[in-house]
């Protein structure tokens, strides 16, 4: 319905039938609609621009799109229009409080060239600056500005990522996950909840059964378990570092995390939230089968297990560069190769960086599942990984990992759950069984899947 009138009233502005009436008089004409509109429709008649059509205003992600649009109005507006958008200076309006779509169609007005005037020249440069996902931001950081996000961009305190849980063999070649097992998955249950010991989070023990990612969303930040009540939708990032890749259906420790389905839907919800180019709200989910990362439009079904830790969020990566060919990150302690490396075959991508020597060190690596998706930026699409930081990123292939795949599909063994997390008879004797396909990342949008070794993809390299 909001949609319609607001239809009918571009068309009447357009059409010129309220040239003749008063503000008051369209005000109470208008006097049924919210008083979000009322402002929309008030500011296209004070500036005799057509307002456009209104798109899905994203899910507030727990505040993850308000605190990335905050670092955006920081370094783009705020000499302007002031702290939180206050508008101190006269020259400037005030932002705070704008609608989200209002703040859209301004910006989009500025860069397209439709709006002019006043300080439209300087508007028009920041309009053409920002890319879409951090005008979506910033709008959402506008309407919400009150918001406390202190502390969801911050990492982690002590944070150890762990390692893919892969002790397979699956070639002689040296540099696949069970030649680097990393810090083993390991986790405490306790009651209702499940505490990972390398990453410090608490995870809900059980399933909370499917629901839409506004539904889920809601249910976390009302969920009281454990004596705690700050509980939250996970980030795709957090979600993964509970996948056991050595397991499937389910690839997880089933020990400790409980209701996860075999059959049928078994993917779960993680954010953040995006909008993508036909301005649906979409989600990410990891599928249980497998360990797959995948996007899902927000309004489908999802399974849903909430998380919580002590201050922060794993999901921005902390990037530096070195100067010297190697990119470090702060959140994980691992050095990245900065360009890409040509397309070749899994087992070439192992010997390459094996055989890699840059930036002063030879103990470069193919990176596991883990730790290429660590590096992802899920804020943003196309590349979906720091330009700045990693320039020239593909985004029409995928990257290798070192992370075989041991689902049904990837092998001839089937489902296959390791006892114990070390090696052992049960683990030796799965050499060059799971040796068709592997794991690999898109940095178009940050998803993944299994890929035939033959195949050829990209490399980037890590280090310790």
């Amino acid at each position: 319905m909001r949609k319609l009138v607001i239809a009918a009233a571009v068309a009447a502005l357009a059409a010129g039938a309220y040239i003749h009436k008063t503000h008051n008089e369209l005000l109470v004409e208008m006097k049924k609609e919210t008083k979000v509109i009322l402002m929309m429709m008030q500011r296209a008649f004070d500036s005799k621009e057509a307002i456009e059509p209104r798109i899905n205003t994203p899910v507030v992600d727990d505040g993850v799109a308000v605190a990335l649009g905050e670092k955006v109005y920081n370094s783009q507006c705020i000499a302007c229009h002031g702290p939180k958008g206050w508008g101190d200076n006269p020259m400037f309006p005030r932002l705070k409080g704008q609608p989200y779509q209002y703040v859209i169609n301004q910006v989009n007005a500025f860069a397209s060239g439709h709006r002019s005037g006043g300080n439209a020249v300087m508007m028009q440069a920041v309009a053409k600056n920002l890319s879409k996902h951090d005008l979506y931001n910033v709008a959402q950081y506008l309407e919400h500005a009150d918001m406390d996000t202190a502390t969801l961009l911050k990492p982690i305190e002590g944070f150890k990522l762990p390692g893919s849980g892969q002790l397979q063999d699956t070639t002689e070649t040296v540099g696949e996950d069970s030649d680097y097992p990393g810090n083993l998955p390991s986790f405490t249950a306790k009651g209702d909840i499940v505490i990972d010991n390398n990453t410090g989070l608490m995870w809900e023990a059980d399933n909370a059964g499917g629901k839409t990612m506004s539904e889920a969303q809601e249910y976390c930040r009302n969920l009281d378990s454990g004596g705690y009540t700050d509980w939250r939708i996970p980030s795709i990032k957090e979600l993964q570092t509970i996948i056991l890749y050595r397991n499937s259906k389910p690839a997880t420790d089933t020990r400790v995390f409980k209701g996860i389905p075999v059959l049928g839907p078994a993917g779960f919800w993680a954010g953040p939230v995006l909008q993508v180019d036909n301005n649906t709200n979409t989600g990410w989910h990891i599928g249980f089968p497998d360990g797959h990362v995948m996007l899902y439009s927000a309004d489908g079904y999802k399974n849903t297990r909430c998380v919580r830790s002590e201050g922060g969020q794993y999901l921005i990566a902390q990037l530096s560069d070195n100067g010297d060919g190697s990119v470090s990150d702060a959140q994980t302690d691992l050095v990245w190769q900065q360009q890409t490396a040509p397309a070749m075959k899994w087992e070439a991508a192992l010997n390459y960086c094996e055989n890699l020597s840059l930036a002063g060190r030879d103990d470069w690596r193919l990176p596991n599942h883990k730790e290429l998706i660590s590096v992802a930026d899920y804020t943003r699409m196309s590349p979906s990984i720091d330009p700045v930081m990693f320039p020239e990123t593909n985004t029409d292939s995928f990257y290798w990992t070192s992370t075989s795949d041991v689902t049904p599909e990837g092998n001839k063994l089937g489902h296959t759950f390791l006892r114990a997390p070390q090696r052992n008879e049960e683990v030796t004797s799965l050499i060059k069984i799971h040796n068709e396909m592997a794991w690999g990342v898109s940095f178009n949008e940050g998803g993944s899947w299994r890929y035939h070794k033959s195949g050829e993809y990209h490399v980037r390299c890590v280090a310790n």
